[in-house]
């Protein structure tokens, strides 16, 4: 509710054994130039000392509220901040990240001044040896869902991480993360972007997206990186749906989780099977228009795809020799 003329920004925090890294992100959220605020950490079951770094601050600053629940992974964390956020506005922070502290002052005014239902800023991407400045020019667009949407698959001015929009909740309130482990944000940001009517983007930066390792997104394959296929696949229906415009672009974020899977399968020892290889490797053989005839994925990739369409044993020395000079995976 507001506070006056304040809206009320609901921030969500999923805690799940972060000891080391819970306090740099809460004082963060406690110490924002933007008052109005309702933290709320959800106590994923942790058997850290978590739970009682939460317990410690919400003594302290009565904006911050605990939620404890038995371990059900990130989106169930979510869901239950979202059962429980009573704010004008909802936001998204990561336990083991960091935000400036004008971060959502700069969203919800925003949000304010343009009418958006979902507002972005761009992010800085954190490394524990040290953190990479966005290369590219600002940008600033009002936008709506179809273009929004468009821009989001597109993944040239914005991405799909949930972490850096701020949602009106009379819009998207509604909307709730599926029971997956991987890429649920992708999903839930394209539900709640086509229940909204605009979006603004913009990539000033604002966030600090830390890479951990041994995080989901450093992990080699194993069965858990199919949710990644299913939620793409969701993805890609709602997108179609919603207008034909969108259905090519859609069909490109196909073939880069594809891309993505099959980079796993070669780069990790073992653990998947043969049919679900041959699978994805006949998916991305149909795609050639998409792959070769935009501009959609790098020169680097689109060579690799020349290989892949030769001889996926070549596909897969190159990938190997490209990770490891890169060290992406199991860093």
């Amino acid at each position: 509710m507001k506070n006056g003329n304040t809206p009320l920004v609901s921030v969500i925090v999923p805690v799940y054994n972060v000891e080391k890294y819970l306090p740099r992100c809460l004082d963060a959220l406690v110490g924002q130039t933007y008052g109005n605020l309702e933290i709320l950490t959800v106590d994923d079951g942790s058997t850290d000392g978590s739970r009682a770094i939460c317990e410690s601050y919400a003594a302290e600053d009565r904006r911050v509220k605990v939620i404890h629940k038995a371990n059900g992974g990130v989106s169930s964390a979510r869901n239950a901040g979202l059962d429980a956020a009573t704010g004008d506005y909802i936001g998204f922070v990561d336990s083991d990240d960091f935000v400036e502290p004008d971060m959502f002052a700069y969203l919800v005014g925003l949000a304010e001044e343009t009418g958006a239902d979902v507002t972005q800023c761009g992010f800085f991407d954190c490394y524990a040896e040290k953190t990479l400045l966005p290369r590219q020019p600002e940008y600033y667009e009002l936008a709506d869902k179809v273009t929004a949407l468009g821009r989001l698959l597109e993944a040239k001015v914005t991405t799909m991480h949930i972490f850096n929009k701020l949602l009106r909740r009379s819009k998207c309130g509604a909307v709730r993360f599926p029971a997956l482990s991987i890429a649920e944000d992708a999903l839930y940001l394209a539900e709640a972007v086509a229940a909204a009517d605009t979006m603004l983007i913009t990539n000033r930066p604002k966030y600090h997206y830390y890479h951990r390792p041994g995080s989901l997104t450093t992990k080699p394959f194993d069965d858990s990186a199919l949710d990644c296929l299913r939620a793409w696949d969701q993805v890609y229906a709602l997108a179609a749906a919603l207008d034909p415009a969108l259905e090519e672009p859609a069909r490109m974020r196909l073939s880069w989780t594809r891309f993505g899977m099959l980079d796993k399968m070669y780069t990790s020892p073992g653990g998947w099977s043969e049919a679900l290889e041959e699978e994805i490797i006949a998916f991305l053989r149909g795609q050639k228009q998409v792959i070769l005839g935009r501009n959609y994925l790098t020169m680097g990739r689109r060579l690799a795809y020349v290989a892949l369409l030769a001889d996926k044993r070549l596909y897969r020395r190159i990938v190997r020799w490209f990770y490891s000079r890169n060290r992406v995976v199991n860093q």
